[in-house]
């Protein structure tokens, strides 16, 4: 129960955090859209190849499969990081 509503805040988190930053950070916004574009791209060219588009479609989620995890670890550990320096400077 407890690892389900530490993993709920930290998806809650990741993406109120994606939301600003995409409002906030042209670069960000920039290559969020060329990604977007690419990949519109690449399934276009796929078009017609059910094996091709099935393919491309694995990659893009497994790629995505592993940012997420990444992404997810990297926020968790931030938050270990700054309980461990709170504690640090005394402050819990």
């Amino acid at each position: 129960m407890f690892a389900e509503a530490i993993e709920n805040f930290i998806t809650d988190y990741k993406c109120a955090v994606f939301s600003k930053l995409k409002t906030t950070d042209g670069d960000y916004s920039q290559l969020v859209e060329t990604r977007t574009q690419r990949s519109s791209d690449i399934f276009t060219l796929a078009q017609g190849d059910a094996t091709l588009n099935k393919l491309i479609q694995d990659y893009v989620d497994s790629v995505n499969d592993v940012h997420d995890k990444e992404t997810d670890v990297m926020y968790a550990q931030g938050m270990k990081d700054c309980l461990t320096l709170l504690k640090l400077l005394g402050t819990i």
